[in-house]
């Protein structure tokens, strides 16, 4: 069951997340990495922080908490009048102080740039309110085992969205490829909204008793803080990339954003899974969590692999369109590369994470979040310093993996966390490693060889996610029967 319900949402969830960087690249090869495509990205950068914060917060905050039974459909409907109300503030303030914001976001960029970044700026904010509305509908469908509500309706508002980008229209600068995106936004809620519902159970906005106690208001707001911390890293892509050279922004952006499709890939399904079963405390719910603790790292070895092997190729294919040259895409794949690591330090960290917000342990993940930044931002300072582009990644790397060991030393004692040192973990990861590099790098260099290293790079990726996924149904089904004959001898 644990190890499906990974699966299905990891799946649907990755699907959402391809077709929406489908998204990014139509962008690319519309203007190109330069000035307008920094503008874009720049001023898509802080609704999109927010939105992944407000995911984030919504589903931390209304998985664990929502009543089983008809009540949970009337209290999603709250959470939902809650979650418009308080975008809808959000995106008033953002479109008052949208050009000292980009100042603050990209202060390298010129005044062009920076007063166009402005207004795609205000034009994105206005998609705060509505999709918040819709995590609310799919934290709800995901506390009634409606696992695919999430991925689905993503799915098809980057598919609107792609969409309305090969309409005139909406192509003429990046205000009008904003403005699409607005539009596509109506698809997600409502499509959330009725994937959602069922019979007795649908739910509608309720605007009356909106009231919050103080204890609420305080969990609310540490969960959101914790959250808000940990996508503000986000921010630090057009900060350090608009100090450098026209174009470092979309570098970087792209490589990130890439780099984060990996990790929603091998991490998303495991922590939204880790939230479900930690509503309720028991040796089978700790037996599942040890389940999802171990998966993210099997998913996110085989990512890494793929990155650091494949990922001038993968970068070719996916981004070398249009204004958006060959030589802009390797220098993309290059930073992926770099990326590949924090695949791993990331997945994992969203795993320790979700165990704690099952338990409603915000505040800790609150301080180990803060400390985390704070070395991210030290650290990328001193390395872009020194490196230019490239040391952006590195310094992602070191902030999360400070993360990472404030959380295994928190959880040390931990059976659901324990699971990781054991010797049948090590075992499992060390070959999927070892069998995934082996089997990428032959197909790699033997298709490149034959075709083009565009070619060569897909035909890799797809041969590693099978070596991965035959690690890691044969991990569940192994951990499964041991859970089983666990249980059985207890029983005995």
């Amino acid at each position: 069951m644990m190890l499906r319900r990974i699966l299905i949402i990891g799946g649907s969830g990755a699907v959402a997340a391809a077709a929406l960087a489908v998204v990014q690249i139509r962008v690319g090869s519309l203007f190109g990495t330069g000035a307008e495509l920094d503008a874009f990205f720049v001023g898509a950068a802080l609704p999109s922080v927010l939105l992944a914060v407000g995911a984030g917060a919504i589903f931390n905050i209304v998985i664990p908490r929502l009543p089983e039974g008809p009540g949970g459909a009337a209290a999603a409907g709250r959470f939902a009048a809650l979650a418009a109300t308080s975008g809808a503030l959000v995106t008033a303030a953002i479109a008052l102080a949208a050009a000292p914001i980009v100042d603050v976001i990209a202060p390298g960029l010129d005044g062009d740039t920076a007063r166009e970044a402005a207004a795609v700026l205000r034009i994105y904010a206005i998609t705060i309110p509505p999709t918040c509305v819709a995590f609310v509908f799919s934290g709800f469908a995901y506390s009634i085992d409606r696992s695919y509500v999430s991925g689905a309706s993503g799915t098809l508002y980057a598919l609107a969205w792609l969409g309305l980008l090969f309409v005139p229209a909406f192509t003429e600068s990046v205000e009008r490829v904003a403005v699409a995106g607005v539009l596509a936004t109506i698809v997600q809620v409502t499509s959330a909204f009725a994937l959602a519902a069922s019979p007795g159970a649908v739910p509608w906005p309720i605007t009356r008793r909106l009231r919050i106690s103080q204890a609420a208001m305080a969990a609310a707001a540490t969960v959101l803080g914790a959250t808000l911390l940990s996508r503000v890293g986000l921010l630090l892509d057009p900060l350090f990339g608009s100090l450098l050279e026209a174009g470092s922004v979309s570098q970087l952006t792209y490589a990130s954003r890439i780099m984060l499709l990996a990790v929603f890939i091998s991490g998303q399904g495991p922590a939204f899974a880790l939230l479900v079963v930690g509503r309720r405390r028991d040796d089978g719910s700790d037996a599942d969590a040890r389940i999802g603790v171990v998966v993210p790292l099997l998913l996110s070895l085989g990512a890494a692999a793929v990155f650091a092997i494949c990922g001038p190729g993968l970068a070719q294919l996916l981004l070398a369109r249009g204004e958006l040259t060959t030589a802009d895409a390797r220098e993309i794949g290059e930073l992926m590369r770099i990326y590949a690591p924090s695949i791993c330090v990331i997945a994992l960290v969203w795993a320790l994470e979700a165990i704690l917000y099952a338990s409603q342990r915000a505040r800790e993940v609150l301080m180990r979040v803060l400390a985390g930044l704070l070395v991210n931002m030290v650290a990328s300072a001193a390395f872009v310093a020194l490196l230019g582009v490239d040391g952006r990644p590195i310094g992602v790397f070191v902030g999360m993996s400070a993360q990472l060991v404030l959380l295994l030393v928190l959880l040390g004692g931990d059976p659901r966390v324990t699971v990781l040192s054991e010797p049948r973990t090590r075992d499992y990861a060390f070959g999927l490693l070892v069998t995934t590099v082996a089997v990428t790098s032959i197909v790699y260099l033997a298709c490149g060889a034959l075709t083009s290293l565009s070619i060569a790079g897909v035909v890799a990726a797809l041969v590693a996610a099978l070596v991965v996924l035959v690690f890691v149904v044969r991990y569940g089904r192994n951990a499964v029967a041991l859970r089983d004959a666990d249980v059985g001898s207890r029983s005995r």
